[in-house]
């Protein structure tokens, strides 16, 4: 099993480019690996030969929660929690089109209500 410290899953390139830009010394300093994911949509996020998630155990996933298609981060949430390796991996959950209410709701919601304050 191959360990990815982060994987990132943003649908803008260039944002998701320019964020890891920022982790580029931190990276080569500390030998941790970034695994960033341009999303285009879930059948190639689950079948994408270069990407095989359940082969990868993640220390760290942060995952925009609009993406296109009709998707949004609770679904790539469940996805990768369905492997054992990464049932409790912590995850990063982030939007610029909602307030920090909207995506807790979001969450809360996707988790039944679960979510430690």
């Amino acid at each position: 099993m191959k360990i990815v410290d982060l994987l990132w899953v943003e649908d803008e390139k260039d944002y998701g480019d320019g964020e890891l830009a920022l982790f580029k010394e931190d990276r080569e300093e500390l030998k941790f690996t970034i695994v960033p994911w341009h999303y285009l949509d879930m059948g190639d996020f689950k079948t994408n030969s270069h990407m095989e998630l359940d082969a990868l155990s993640m220390e760290l996933v942060c995952i925009d929660n609009n993406l296109p298609g009709g998707v949004n981060g609770n679904e790539i949430i469940a996805y990768i929690r369905s492997f054992p390796a990464n049932i409790s991996t912590p995850i990063v959950f982030y939007s610029a089109a909602k307030n920090e209410a909207e995506l807790e709701a979001i969450l809360e919601e996707s988790l039944d209500g679960k979510l430690d304050h």
